[in-house]
């Protein structure tokens, strides 16, 4: 009998299994455009990879050639959050953007114009709508 009340001691007294923390959703990877829509039009990519980079710079290249880049600043907090994309290509301004990660699909819009953020991630007459889906490499 008291085998049975150690027993019931030792089970209470254990800690629960903890469930692995869900990781926040990250722009951090590379991406292929799977679609993008122009100015409310349906267009061809012209690009094969997007990179955002740990380090805050992020990268475009098409046929293994590098398009464009420089640094990126983000928000995850807002619905959809926001992200700007400076370029190290010349004395523009950053593209101010808008997107929404749903898994390992990355929706973002890129405003038309210097200080415009579209308003969503919604195809518009004054942005630039990309799909993407994340690469997972198998090492």
């Amino acid at each position: 009998m008291s085998v049975l009340f150690i027993g019931l001691a030792l089970t209470v007294g254990a800690p629960a299994l903890k469930e692995k923390p869900v990781p926040e959703p990250t722009l951090v990877g590379e991406w292929v455009p799977e679609s993008v829509t122009v100015g409310g039009n349906p267009s061809e990519p012209g690009s094969d990879s997007w990179v955002f980079r740990a380090d805050g710079t992020w990268a475009i290249s098409a046929t293994g050639k590098p398009l464009d880049g420089g640094q990126f600043t983000w928000d995850p907090k807002g619905s959809p959050g926001t992200v700007d994309l400076a370029s190290t290509g010349g004395p523009r301004p950053a593209n101010l953007c808008r997107y929404r990660l749903d898994g390992d699909t990355l929706v973002l819009s890129v405003g038309h114009g210097p200080g415009v953020r579209p308003a969503d991630v919604q195809p518009a007459p004054k942005a630039t709508v990309w799909i993407f889906k994340r690469v997972t490499r198998k090492d």
